[in-house]
């Protein structure tokens, strides 16, 4: 499969309900990386979204949005030729009421 994500996950917060995650690339990937899916939710992380390695390269993570109020979590596995690779730890964050 894909090489694990090294590092951790971290995050800022942005205006308007969004955060934006960080993350650190493998440095030797087993084959090209095509995306990276991000697995977040505050109960439970059943919310989905994929970033490709072209947006990922031009922003060096990405943006979270319309989130509603509370804490989250949220976790990130890279997507190769070769497969999946683990997902990260989660990251624990969360997103202040207006």
């Amino acid at each position: 499969g894909a090489d694990d994500i090294p590092g951790p996950v971290t995050w800022e917060p942005r205006p308007e309900n969004s955060i934006f995650l960080k993350w650190p690339e493998p440095e030797n990937p087993n084959g090209l990386i095509l995306m990276y899916e991000i697995k977040y939710g505050s109960q439970v992380e059943d919310q989905r979204e994929c970033v490709s390695r072209q947006e990922y390269r031009k922003y060096g993570g990405a943006k979270l949005n319309r989130l509603n109020p509370g804490n989250y979590t949220a976790r990130i596995q890279a997507t190769s030729l070769s497969g999946n690779g683990s997902w990260t730890e989660p990251v624990f964050f969360y997103v202040q009421a207006k």
